[in-house]
């Protein structure tokens, strides 16, 4: 139940921060992310979240945007 809760909480916070992305209209950001987002799989997505999000995101949030960012060095194997 609790975590039906937490993940009600994070899609509203995605939606909260996708809109105000929109409407701060930070013309160049903006641009690159809808045109990340048109060729994103869920975890690009999440790293996309979190790169945004910065500091602001929990551990748990964290430790996977540092496991995505490790990828994405890597490049795909």
């Amino acid at each position: 139940m609790m975590m039906m809760m937490m993940m009600m909480m994070m899609m509203m916070m995605m939606m909260m921060m996708m809109i105000m992305m929109m409407m701060m209209g930070d013309n160049i950001m903006r641009y690159d992310y809808v045109k990340t987002s048109e060729k994103m799989s869920g975890s690009r997505q999440v790293y996309q979240l979190a790169h945004l999000l910065g500091e602001s995101c929990t551990f748990e949030q964290m430790s996977y945007y540092e496991w995505v960012n490790r990828i994405a060095k890597n490049g795909k194997k």
